[in-house]
């Protein structure tokens, strides 16, 4: 996807960003810091959005499981935000 960036930037006017799904964290935040975040990359997958806070912070997200599992999601943020890493990664890990 950083390759897509690349090949788009400065090409398309109204290009804004990706929803990013792969597994690859490490190329998800290379997207993300691509010049100093220009683009909105959304994680898209619910079962790594606590790496990806740590990695530097998603600013959104479109996740599979949202429709029923929204709450959590939520509650992985809100603890990361007030610096409860141990709630985050206790939702984070919860099978609910």
């Amino acid at each position: 996807m950083l390759d897509l960036l690349k090949a788009v930037d400065g090409r398309i006017p109204n290009f804004a960003g990706i929803k990013y799904t792969y597994e690859s964290l490490y190329e998800y935040n290379q997207c993300r810091m691509y010049k100093d975040g220009k683009y909105d990359m959304l994680h898209g997958q619910d079962e790594t959005i606590l790496p990806s806070l740590a990695q530097g912070g998603a600013r959104g997200g479109i996740g599979g499981t949202t429709n029923y599992n929204g709450r959590e999601l939520v509650g992985i943020i809100e603890a990361w935000n007030r610096g409860d890493i141990e709630t985050a990664r206790e939702k984070q890990n919860s099978r609910s």
